[in-house]
């Protein structure tokens, strides 16, 4: 849990600090990809199967997106 919320805290410092904002659609679904995947053991075990389906889908159609 501690990495999901430093995760979210860098990515937050980025925007507020150091001005940086994500202007690539494929940095923001590699990003949204990494927090989805940081998250995924905290699931419970039955939202698990939709979780890695859901992540193989965006995954594959953002490397069609390229």
């Amino acid at each position: 849990m501690c990495k999901c919320v430093m995760d979210y805290l860098d990515a937050r410092n980025d925007v507020v600090f150091n001005k940086k904002t994500m202007t690539s659609s494929v940095a923001i679904i590699y990003k949204t990809l990494m927090l989805v995947k940081s998250w995924r053991p905290l699931l419970k075990p039955k939202l698990k199967p939709m979780v890695n389906e859901m992540i193989n889908l965006v995954a594959s159609n953002a490397m069609v997106a390229m």
